[in-house]
């Protein structure tokens, strides 16, 4: 009777064993998965270790404005990483505007600060932000990309979007507390339905880019919403070039206690645009973290457009749209080589 029970023991701690091992591979390289927000549907994640696919299955009316509902798949870490994979929606139906996803975000609630590379089912592609919980959404886009492999790298408060191994111009700025939530999502766009898209070739490397690193610099063409602040891809080149005709230094624009340089009047003359620098800064310098801002010239009021590394070369002598609806710039990167 003694062996018996030795023996039952023995075959519990071995299963015990084999179950915690299947738990940490069920879902290839995450730990664990969920539906954020109030779905109606609930979402799954299914990782075919054969084939190293995982599939996600996910509802939720949008990841956009000041909430998101969606599947997702996620791993704890804690510093800079670069997360990369193939996605396949394998179902051509379904809302144009459904979503694929590598995300980071700082917790698991639906109004989380995040930020995530979004491939969408019309081919629309853009790197997506909520900046402050509750806060609004905001992109930068590249229309109709139809990529097959996407990366999301973050460096330090910098994230950057790549596709099918270029550098695709998109990037923001996204202050994460370490730890966070990093890996895979899906949402259908449609609460009362639900959308699937497979992920392959997933590569998860968390490493900060050390001293001496090989650093390739770019230089991306935007134009911005001045209404929604959402921004879309023109051009990206490398070695960078500044923005067209654009003159160095010139006119300062004092308003706050900011540096503001490089005034430029919208066309009916009611707003001017200024690139603002932290306070103290001299001489409007190039390759520095800068805002673009618009001033209301009858009240004085301020509103913040944009953030990102510019400064000299960022504006030309004409930004705005005939119809002074949105503005061009161009700001700069600078991203470790991935050899």
């Amino acid at each position: 009777m003694n062996r018996l029970i030795v023996v039952a023991a023995v075959l519990v701690v071995v299963g015990a064993g084999v179950w915690g091992q299947r738990a940490q591979t069920a879902l290839g390289i995450f730990e664990g998965h969920d539906d954020v927000g109030s779905v109606l549907t609930a979402g799954s994640a299914e990782y075919d270790p054969a084939k190293k696919v995982l599939a996600l299955v996910g509802s939720g009316e949008n990841m956009w404005f000041t909430k998101d509902e969606f599947q997702f798949v996620w791993k704890k870490i804690s510093g800079d990483f670069t997360l990369t994979a193939d996605i396949v929606f394998p179902d051509s139906g379904g809302n144009a505007h459904k979503k694929a996803v590598l995300m980071a975000r700082q917790s698991l609630d639906t109004d989380s600060v995040y930020a995530d590379a979004a491939v969408h089912g019309d081919g629309l592609t853009s790197l997506q932000s909520r900046a402050e919980t509750g806060a609004n959404t905001h992109e930068v886009g590249i229309n109709a990309a139809h990529p097959r492999s996407v990366r999301l790298e973050k460096h330090g408060d910098d994230f950057f979007m790549s596709l099918d191994g270029k550098f695709s111009g998109a990037s923001m700025k996204v202050a994460l507390k370490a730890p966070f939530y990093v890996g895979l999502g899906v949402c259908s766009h449609d609460k009362d339905a639900v959308a699937k898209a497979l992920f392959s070739n997933v590569s998860l490397t968390e490493e900060t880019a050390k001293p001496g690193s090989k650093m390739q610099r770019y230089s991306t063409l935007e134009k911005i919403s001045v209404t929604s602040t959402d921004r879309r891809v023109e051009r990206v080149d490398s070695p960078p070039v500044d923005a067209p005709s654009s003159n160095g230094g010139e006119g300062y624009a004092a308003f706050d206690d900011l540096v503001n340089c490089f005034p430029r009047v919208s066309p009916d003359g009611f707003q001017v645009a200024v690139l603002s620098y932290a306070k103290g800064t001299v001489a409007c310098p190039a390759d520095v973290d800068v805002q673009l801002r618009i001033i209301t010239l009858a009240d004085r009021k301020i509103r913040m457009l944009a953030k990102f590394k510019g400064g000299l070369g960022t504006l030309g002598p004409a930004p705005w749209s005939p119809d002074g609806k949105s503005l061009e710039f161009v700001s700069f990167q600078e991203i470790p080589k991935n050899d």
